[in-house]
């Protein structure tokens, strides 16, 4: 190959891949899909955050059937989808709930979901998991949490804290294209009142 041409190469490659942007990597999916039967729960586009969250209706609860990877023009490759339940940290005081979604959190152990096609199935089994356990925590980290969660400084009393348990919050759906983790589904049900 001239030397013209092996300079040009990448650059020709560049222009022709509409999805890369300067100093991106490019995604591995143009779409992934959580659907409740025909119902579009949520969705992620290539361009999307590393994390989609989706939280039921309070009113008119849409359970999970499947997800669908729509794979980036050209890319190759298997994917695959692991669910796990997710537990979190819940103070049910008089009024609105406390969840502490960004404190710590049980997870189940992975389970690997079914494919047919581009469909990842979330069976009854996926949806059945047992609560984790919580991880171990002192009373003073979870006073700390708590004024942390208002974004205040210093602990909450002691009586803010008898409300508390952790509570199956939903399921998180991590999905690896050869291996690597491109995405995070987390599928909340309702929380606060």
């Amino acid at each position: 190959m001239p030397l013209l041409a092996r300079l040009l190469l990448p650059v020709v490659l560049l222009a022709a891949t509409p999805t890369l942007r300067a100093g991106d990597a490019q995604r591995p999916f143009s779409r992934i899909q959580a659907w409740a039967g025909n119902t579009l729960l949520a969705e992620a586009d290539g361009s999307a955050s590393a994390v989609t969250a989706y939280e039921y209706d309070l009113d008119a609860r849409a359970t999970i059937s499947h997800i669908v990877v729509k794979p980036t023009q050209g890319v190759s490759g298997p994917f695959s989808i692991e669910a796990r339940a997710v537990t979190v940290m819940r103070c049910d005081y008089e009024g609105p709930h406390l969840e502490l979604d960004g404190w710590k959190q049980g997870l189940s152990a992975p389970r690997l979901l079914r494919r047919q096609g581009q469909r990842f199935v979330v069976d009854a089994g996926i949806l059945a998991m047992p609560m984790p356990t919580f991880p171990h925590y002192t009373s003073r980290e979870l006073r700390r949490a708590i004024r942390d969660a208002y974004g205040e400084t210093g602990l909450a009393s002691t009586d803010e804290t008898r409300t508390c348990a952790p509570f199956l919050r939903g399921h998180r759906y991590t999905v690896r294209h050869q291996g690597a983790v491109v995405h995070t589904l987390l599928i909340y049900q309702p929380g606060g009142c």
